[in-house]
């Protein structure tokens, strides 16, 4: 299972490099590692040629090992053996951010549905909406700073296990356990008495809200398949480099520390043209331009993110020192679902019709009586906003309606 392979399929961004089979048969081992099977899901790094998960598509002919492979699962329920193998390889998975539980719970679903279905599976989705929207669900995390995270909903995949004659359906969620729970289990531990809706992958939870169940909204604006991958490519980011330091004493870029950055404000531009320099580039916005240096440790990604605003005619969130690009954030369109006026934190918490964390607009923001009423309008008008939050507070920096233009 630990056994790595080298990919010879190449994309634009380079060879898709290595790759270890996601798990292998239970009862087969060879040299003390568990046997590779026909139908055994490879992940490779970075899985840009081909996808991050690919099948097994040919071994040796004439050699049975065991079952057949992950590939060729029923359809019907799994052993409580196979499906706490399935939990563990898709825990395993390092490109879904199991360990930013604040947001993006519709992304990591749709990730593990789509690679359970590679499986050769047939997941559902589980939804929990909170009973009261003044007392959103709640898990305590060690993953977060505050030591828990809220939730307006929450959703993960699903899978039918077969226990001695007795099928019942588990939540393979691993931003919360390490091994399959029952959907009480599951349910019960997000502390508020949630509503509970199961669904089939492609069925909306709220069949009114429309959409392909991506999230319980009409699907985003990019596609489920181009939100997802932006999710957790943003939110990985943080997960591993920015969201958990405690100390604002290491030294980020543009002569701030972590600190600083964090306290940077975010605004929402639109990037109309990229300029490579010796030093950088230059990213040109609708409203200005701003340097971004070579030496900006996630000099790749805000480049990835300023061409992706070019391409897709979409903001992004930038934080300027001067002239200097220091931190660029995606920006996300939603509907803005609910205002909760929260006057022992000085803030206002947002709900939105798509994302499942709660964000926050603070009372100190110096563009609070603006911001409020752009998400007033949203709630009242239904109508969709751009908006760019600092994670992984989910600190709202800056918003506006999509039919508005940059200020």
């Amino acid at each position: 299972m630990v056994d790595q392979h080298a990919c010879p399929a190449v994309s634009i961004s380079g060879a898709d490099g290595v790759g270890s089979v996601m798990m292998g048969s239970p009862t087969v081992m060879i040299n003390n590692q568990v046997a590779c099977r026909l139908g055994d899901i490879v992940i490779e790094k970075p899985g840009l040629a081909m996808g991050p998960a690919n099948p097994i598509i040919m071994g040796e002919m004439t050699v049975m090992i065991g079952e057949v492979g992950m590939g060729s699962v029923s359809a019907g329920a799994v052993s409580p053996a196979t499906a706490a193998s399935i939990f563990a390889a898709t825990a395993s998975q390092p490109d879904i951010t199991f360990k930013f539980p604040v947001d993006g719970c519709y992304a990591r679903a749709h990730l593990m549905v789509q690679r359970m279905q590679a499986m050769g599976l047939t997941p559902g989705k589980a939804w929990t909406f909170a009973s009261d929207p003044n007392d959103p669900l709640w898990v305590n995390t060690p993953n977060h700073l505050d030591g828990k995270v809220e939730w307006g909903y929450h959703v993960a995949p699903t899978i039918k296990v077969d226990d001695n004659g007795v099928t019942r359906d588990v939540v393979v969620d691993p931003s919360m356990f390490d091994h399959p729970v029952t959907v009480d289990e599951w349910k019960n531990a997000q502390n508020d008495r949630p509503h509970v809706v199961q669904t089939r992958p492609g069925q909306p939870p709220i069949p009114s809200a429309g959409g392909s169940g991506y999230w319980p909204a009409a699907d985003p604006r990019e596609g489920p398949d181009a939100n997802a991958d932006d999710t957790m490519a943003h939110d990985g980011g943080i997960q591993t480099l920015r969201g958990y330091s405690r100390t604002n004493s290491v030294v980020a870029v543009g002569g701030l520390t972590m600190g600083q950055v964090m306290l940077l404000a975010l605004k929402l531009v639109m990037v109309v043209g990229v300029q490579k320099t010796s030093s950088g580039s230059l990213i040109v916005f609708d409203t200005g331009q701003g340097q971004l240096l070579s030496n900006n440790s996630e000099y790749a990604y805000y480049l990835k993110l300023a061409e992706r605003s070019l391409e897709r005619k979409h903001p992004v969130g930038v934080g300027l020192s001067g002239d200097e690009i220091v931190e660029m954030v995606r920006a996300d369109a939603d509907v803005v679902s609910q205002l909760i006026e929260d006057g022992q934190k000085n803030r206002l918490k947002v709900f939105f019709q798509g994302h499942d964390g709660v964000f926050t607009l603070r009372y100190d923001n110096p563009d609070f009586a603006r911001l409020a009423r752009v998400l007033r309008t949203s709630t009242q008008q239904k109508q969709e906003i751009w908006f760019v939050a600092k994670k992984p507070l989910l600190d709202i920096h800056d918003a506006r309606l999509v039919a508005e233009k940059s200020n």
